[in-house]
């Protein structure tokens, strides 16, 4: 049986320079399972096929049965061919792992009928990749087909992971500064195709969709995390998380920050901070965005009904915020701003965690913060002098406007308020509540104000100088200097000017403006030098004149009433002298 089978055998006859050359091929091929036999390339487990894509150096594994079996380990050419002694040349470069077996089978059928053959990968290629961006070793780095994005970033960054990398770097830069962008790695192929990577996805998954294999000349860019305006936030709604940071000890708030990726939703953010468990765990989301016009807009997502799919999945923005909502009546959210460490909304208790635990959270004032001039603006106020509908609940500016107004009208006929008090009283309800804070130059100063949802704190920078306006030379800021009085600080600013009257101090604190009556003046405080009425224009000269007039006729009905003043004292006098006249004269004549 045996030798009918060798007989029906079709196998040619080798030269003695083919005989070389297979027995220089099984000794490359005993090399090779030396290597493999001692570690060789990581694997993830067997090669997918269809997904691996041939390339120049990867050695093969090819088969012969027969009376004299072959075993050869023919190597992909620079120019992409596997050539097979005795077979042929087989381009095939660019295709995948699948594809070229069956072509190299079917030339290996044509040259050996009725004798089993086998082709396969026996040692992946070695080949270079590009990175540059956000890496400590930029350049040229060997990889393999079956390595992925992270095993390029790998060797080209520090602490032996990008994902390690991150959070090295995280420790140590509280501001994000310097850190790569790991979810909008930049993939570009030789081919001309571009990928954006999503690492960060990959890690929270697995899933290596979001980890692709690397390619021959693949160039990858590590962009930098622009924290500050194309971050996304994931924040946890608890008290532990508002009280964690304290300015002294430097610990970070219980804030996630993720580079925004074009795209992103309400679920990708969820996966991404925490997987599928914290998607699969979360009800509802409160989705906080601030709009251009610094109006903090707040949004109650339901992320039950993404996942049923009764619900479709939101849309995010950079600088979007997702609080974990427990759906408490107290929760709620506040804003530290300014010269604070980390600036940034945190969720509160309502009524129960201060202005004290928001400035901890936040890490404390910077250096360069001044106290004094800060001040907590009370977002969503709730007006006591108003009826009926909330004004906080009327968006629309003039609306609001005729509103107050309406109220302050009604109120009016009850009261002895002139109608300039009335537009003063309007204007003033109109602009956004602040509590009020006796804030000095020390920390220990901030109160235990209790918050409320929406409130936001702002520390503004300490200028180190007073700014001087009005009627002076060259108006703008003249450079603190203890002590000073006003005097010196016009001066510094050029002097008065030709019109200049009163000198008014507006401190920083209260913003209150009066004289300024050798107070001290400080960092921070503004001298305003008014001028002698003066008309623009014509509507103003106008008004200007009207004034003058009012003034000219106040102070003449004065005069006037000093005159009748003066006039009846003068006629009591004169009655009363006249009565003590007569009364001597009758006296006299009584004594006669």
């Amino acid at each position: 049986m045996l030798t009918a089978v060798a007989s029906a055998q079709t196998v040619p006859t080798l030269s003695p320079e083919e005989q070389q050359a297979l027995a220089a091929e099984q000794a490359r091929r005993q090399a090779t399972d030396r290597i493999l036999a001692t570690g060789g390339v990581p694997l993830e487990g067997s090669v997918d096929p269809s997904a691996y894509v041939v390339g120049p150096g990867d050695v093969f594994s090819v088969s012969i049965g027969g009376a004299i079996p072959l075993q050869l380990a023919p190597v992909v050419t620079a120019d992409g061919a596997l050539v097979v002694p005795s077979v042929g040349s087989f381009p095939v470069a660019g295709l995948t792992l699948a594809e070229a077996r069956a072509r190299v089978e079917a030339g290996l059928r044509r040259a050996y009928r009725n004798v089993a053959t086998d082709v396969a990968l026996a040692q992946p290629r070695q080949f270079y990749v590009h990175v540059s961006g956000e890496v400590e070793r930029p350049g040229r780095h060997v990889a393999v087909p079956v390595a992925r994005v992270e095993d390029a970033l790998a060797a080209a960054m520090e602490g032996g992971s990008p994902l390690q990398a991150f959070e090295q770097q995280r420790r140590e830069y509280w501001n994000y500064a310097g850190l790569p962008a790991l979810r909008n790695v930049e993939v570009q192929r030789q081919s001309g195709e571009r990928l954006v990577v999503d690492l960060m996805r990959y890690y929270a998954t697995g899933d290596t969709e979001y980890n692709p294999y690397l390619r021959d000349g693949d160039r990858l860019y590590v962009p930098t995390f622009q924290s500050d305006g194309q971050a996304v936030y994931v924040e946890r709604e608890s008290q532990e998380a508002i009280t964690r940071g304290t300015a002294g000890g430097g610990a970070r708030p219980s804030t996630a920050l993720f580079d925004y990726r074009p795209g992103d939703t309400v679920t990708t953010l969820l996966l991404v901070a925490g997987g599928p468990e914290l998607l699969a765990q979360t009800e509802a989301v409160r989705l906080l965005r601030t709009r251009d016009d610094g109006v903090l807009d707040v949004r109650l997502v339901d992320v039950r009904g993404i996942r049923a799919g009764t619900e479709p999945d939101v849309p995010l923005q950079p600088r979007d915020r997702l609080l974990l909502a427990g759906l408490s009546t107290r929760a709620g959210i506040a804003e530290a701003t300014g010269f604070v460490t980390y600036p940034g909304t945190y969720p509160i208790i309502a009524g129960e965690t201060t202005l004290r635990d928001l400035v901890a959270a936040a890490g404390g004032l910077r250096p360069a913060g001044l106290l004094r001039a800060a001040y907590l603006e009370r977002r969503e106020p709730t007006e006591p002098t108003l009826r009926g509908e909330a004004l906080g609940a009327i968006t629309d500016p003039l609306a609001r406007a005729a509103r107050v107004e309406q109220e302050i009208a009604e109120q009016a006929r009850l009261s002895d308020l002139p109608f300039v008090s009335r537009q003063y009283l309007t204007r003033e309800l109109l602009e956004y509540q602040r509590v009020s804070l006796a804030l000095g130059d020390d920390p220990a100063s901030i109160p235990a104000v209790p918050l409320r949802d929406g409130d936001r704190f702002v520390v503004p920078r300490d200028p180190d100088a007073v700014l001087v306006v009005g009627q002076v030379r060259n108006p703008g800021y003249v450079p603190f200097r203890p002590g000073a009085d006003a005097a010196y600080y016009v001066e510094q600013a050029g002097g008065r000017g030709p019109a200049a009257a009163e000198t008014y101090l507006r401190e920083a604190g209260s913003g209150a403006l009066r004289p300024p009556d050798g107070a001290p003046i400080r960092s921070g405080d503004a001298l305003f030098v008014d001028r002698i009425p003066i008309a623009d224009t014509e509507s103003l000269q106008a008004l200007a004149l009207q004034e003058r007039q009012l003034d000219f006729q106040r102070s003449q009905e004065r005069a006037d009433r000093r005159f009748q003043y003066v006039q009846t004292g003068l006629a009591i006098l004169s009655t009363a002298v006249g009565v003590v006249t007569t009364y001597l004269l009758i006296t006299r004549d009584t004594a006669n």
